[in-house]
């Protein structure tokens, strides 16, 4: 029987280690905010010039870079980045007014891919777990085109990125995570108000809510757990929470 030598092994756990912390912790962690500094510039799939494209950013967009890669850096996905689940993986619960057009849906496994197409061999970008809610956009039939989830990610060089200073970050906020659990409901009508619903937990906490209004207002008054960041908000009477992952809870 052949042994690997020592420094080979020592490599091969090192490598290991590198993408469990890549995937386990570096989604979830953001080193900084990032603003483009040129027009058209792609974001792909992975961190090399040969990676497929899954969408382009313009000067002055802001980013969150959650890792730093020789150079490239990974980034959180905007909203304009195209991502699908396949259709039955997901469970419509949230309708258009004509009963037809699904809104959102829950997330049925644990481990669901989010892919760039709607293809099985299609590149992965991120993934979401059983009972997480979603945004429908569109059914292509066997597949549904949603928004991007909170850990999608892809790759961008970095020259085509400056850090963004605190003093000079147009909604400061604060890197502190949160997960809570409790009851949405509507914030009510309020002028330039930062967040359209509140959380009330069991012990009558409250956390104002930033997120897609659609999906908040189809789990109203229902129970649901929360994972954001909390905002630097001074001027409101409760905390502000960003969120990131929207869990309906049975």
């Amino acid at each position: 029987m052949r042994f690997l030598p020592l420094h080979k092994v020592f490599a091969l756990l090192m490598l290991s280690l590198f993408f469990f912390l890549d995937t386990s912790f570096a989604q979830n962690t953001t080193l900084f905010q990032g603003e483009v500094n040129a027009d058209n510039i792609n974001i792909r799939s992975d961190s090399t010039s040969s990676a497929q494209v899954i969408c382009t950013v313009n000067r002055d967009e802001r980013l969150e870079v959650t890792l730093e890669l020789y150079d490239w850096y990974k980034i959180r996905l905007p909203k304009n980045s195209p991502s699908y689940v396949k259709k039955g993986l997901a469970e419509c619960f949230n309708f258009a007014q004509d009963s037809k057009t699904c809104l959102n849906a829950k997330i049925l496994k644990d481990s669901v891919n989010v892919r760039l197409k709607p293809s099985e061999s299609s590149p992965i970008i991120g993934k979401v777990n059983k009972d997480e809610v979603i945004n429908v956009l569109e059914d292509t039939g066997g597949w549904l085109k949603i928004e991007p989830v909170a850990n999608s990610s892809g790759w961008i060089h970095k020259k085509f990125v400056q850090r963004v200073s605190a003093t000079h970050s147009k909604t400061e906020t604060s890197n502190k995570g949160i997960s809570v659990e409790g009851i949405i409901k509507p914030y009510g009508k309020i002028i330039n108000r930062i967040a359209t619903h509140k959380l009330v937990t069991s012990d009558n906490k409250v956390y104002l809510l930033r997120g897609n209004k659609q999906s908040l207002d189809s789990l109203n008054y229902h129970r649901v757990r929360i994972e954001g960041r909390l905002i630097d908000a001074k001027k409101e009477k409760w905390p502000v929470i960003e969120i990131r992952i929207l869990v309906a809870v049975e």
